[in-house]
């Protein structure tokens, strides 16, 4: 495998704290806390150079009884890495998840978001989502994604996840990991991609290895990504969309007196969807609020 890098910007540490920049995005933090990718967003083992390097350089992709896996060795120690070890290590609880969406419920609900670019072309600009919107775009794109440069736009595979997060569905992220990880090998543009969470595997899966002088430190989180997504452009400007009901959560202060979103409306949601089974999408395009949708269930 060719030389490989870390990417500072890749794999962050997200900022789900509230520091004084963050007025105005308690609602997003919130929400965020009580998501089934918390734990991966902000999951901070101690990173040694010396265990990513041997993880990409032995990693090969083998298939054992229809299953394809990764097998790679660390400190002479074999490891076997399939999405359900990721899924475990990463706390994700997404094997139900899905992995994308229809066209037009993609684009309506980006337009609900009050998304102000072009939708047709697939590529999509965080500068187009107002500051809440643009913040859990950023968050996604930095902290749980192969993005490792075009910091500015996103893909569908990132807009599929966005849309299920906003709206009480789970997105198989265990699934996008796994197969980031394998385009990851082989590839001319390979990068120590996933430092945290190939790290967390490693820690978890295998024990009694060496450990070394050499730590790569991912970047903290900071404040000032508040203030950054405050800026406004593009057809953003001036505009607030709030967030979907979904996402709204009851934020408690808790015994150290910091804020924390017990999630209670959005999990009721959630469970009201998976009632209502298969529902006609005409009833979700007309944006009911979870009363609505009660009614809906009830009748």
């Amino acid at each position: 495998m060719a030389s490989m890098a870390f990417i500072d910007e890749h794999n962050e540490i997200a900022m789900l704290q509230k520091p004084k920049q963050a007025a105005g995005f308690h609602q997003i933090v919130d929400f965020l806390k009580t998501t089934h990718i918390a734990h991966a967003l902000t999951i901070s083992p101690t990173i040694f150079i010396e265990h990513q390097r041997q993880f990409w350089a032995h990693a090969t992709i083998v298939t054992e009884n229809d299953v394809q896996m990764i097998k790679t060795k660390v400190c002479g120690k074999s490891l076997t890495v399939t999405e359900e070890v990721i899924r475990i290590n990463l706390r994700l609880d997404d094997a139900s998840g899905i992995t994308s969406i229809s066209n037009d419920e993609l684009f309506y609900t980006l337009t609900r978001m009050g998304y102000g670019g072009p939708l047709g072309d697939f590529k999509f600009s965080k500068a187009k989502f107002s500051p809440q919107w643009r913040f859990l775009v950023h968050t996604l794109m930095h902290c749980i994604s192969k993005k490792a440069t075009g910091w500015s736009e996103f893909s569908s595979t990132i807009a599929y996840a966005l849309v299920c997060l906003a709206t009480a569905r789970k997105y198989n992220f265990s699934q996008m990991i796994y197969n980031d990880h394998v385009s990851n090998l082989g590839n001319k543009k390979s990068f120590y991609m996933y430092p945290r969470f190939v790290q967390a595997v490693i820690t978890h899966e295998l024990t009694d290895i060496s450990h070394f002088d050499g730590i790569y430190v991912p970047n903290p989180p900071k404040g000032k990504v508040f203030s950054n997504m405050r800026r406004s452009a593009g057809e953003s400007e001036g505009v607030d969309t709030p967030l979907f009901s979904t996402m709204m959560v009851v934020s408690q202060t808790d015994e150290e007196g910091t804020t924390s979103g017990k999630g209670e409306d959005r999990y009721n949601y959630q469970e009201l969807m998976e009632a209502m089974g298969n529902i006609n999408m005409d009833v979700i395009k007309q944006g009911k609020d979870i009363d609505e949708m009660k009614m809906v269930i009830l009748s």
